[in-house]
C-alpha cells in the first residue's frame, strides 16, 4: 500500500472514531501552581500497525510544575489509569518509556506539551525508539498527540480533557459508535481522503518535532497536521 492511500484510511478510520463533542471552554486557563489530575476522553488510531488499530476510551494523567513560582516553566507528568479497552492510545505505551514520570514543557502560545521519553527532534529518534508528544490547550482541554517511531509518523489521537473528579466527565467506556466507523465507511472515506491527498499531497514535515529549540532550550512542538485539525 503507497504512502497516499495509507494516510487516506487512516485519515478515514480516525475520523470515524474521532470525539464528536466541542470541548467547552474554561472560565480560565489552568491553573498549573498545584498538581492538576485530568480524565481525557480520546479516540487514538496506530497508523504503523497492518491493519490500522484503532481504540476509543479514556486515560488519566497527573501533570505538576518543578517549579510553582515559575507558571510557565517546566513539570513532569505521568499516566495514572487507561481505559482495558484503549490499547492505541498513548496511555498504554508512554509509562513503559520514562519511570516514574516524564518531562513536560510548555509552547510559547501556552499550550502544554507533555514527552515520552524525553524532549527531542524527529532526527535523534533512535532505532526503534518511540516518541510521544501530547499538546493540550490550557483554555479548552482539547488534547492532541502524535507519536513518532523510527522517525516516521506512527500513531495520532485527540480528544478532550476535564479536571479529576468533575461531575460531568464520562466513566472509562468506550463511546457508543454511530455507525459511521464500520469498515465498509471507512473505505469508502478512505478513497475520499486518498484521493484529496494524491491531488495535494501533505509534507509530513509539519507534523514532526522541529530542530530549532523553544523555551528552555527544548525542541519547538510540531505543528498539526491536516489529521489532526
Amino acid at each position: 500500500m503507497n504512502k497516499n492511500r495509507q494516510l487516506g484510511f487512516a485519515a478515514a478510520i480516525y475520523s470515524a472514531t474521532a470525539v464528536i463533542a466541542v470541548p467547552a471552554l474554561a472560565a480560565e486557563p489552568l491553573d498549573l501552581t498545584n498538581p492538576v489530575s485530568l480524565t481525557c476522553e480520546t479516540s487514538a488510531v496506530i497508523l504503523d500497525a497492518e491493519p490500522f488499530k484503532a481504540s476509543q476510551g479514556n486515560v488519566s494523567i497527573e501533570v505538576k510544575l518543578d517549579d510553582t513560582a515559575a507558571p510557565d516553566g517546566l513539570g513532569r507528568w505521568k499516566v495514572t489509569s487507561n481505559g482495558e479497552k484503549h490499547a492505541s492510545s498513548f496511555g498504554a505505551t508512554a509509562p513503559k518509556s520514562c519511570n516514574p514520570d516524564c518531562p513536560l514543557t510548555q509552547g510559547k502560545d501556552g499550550t502544554i506539551q507533555l514527552w515520552s521519553p524525553k524532549p527531542m527532534a524527529l532526527t535523534q529518534i533512535s532505532d526503534g525508539e518511540t516518541l510521544v508528544l501530547i499538546s493540550i490547550n490550557k483554555t479548552s482541554l482539547e488534547l492532541k498527540a502524535s507519536s513518532f517511531r523510527d522517525k516516521q509518523l506512527a500513531a495520532l489521537e485527540r480528544g478532550e480533557c476535564k479536571l479529576a473528579g468533575n461531575d460531568s466527565a464520562e466513566p472509562d467506556n468506550p463511546p457508543a459508535s454511530d455507525g459511521n466507523s464500520s469498515p465498509e465507511s471507512a473505505k469508502e472515506n478512505g478513497r475520499a481522503v486518498e484521493q484529496k491527498q494524491m491531488d495535494a499531497p501533505a509534507s509530513s514535515e509539519s507534523a514532526i518535532p522541529q530542530t530549532q529549540p523553544d523555551k528552555g532550550g527544548q525542541p519547538e512542538a510540531p505543528k498539526e497536521t491536516e489529521d489532526q485539525k
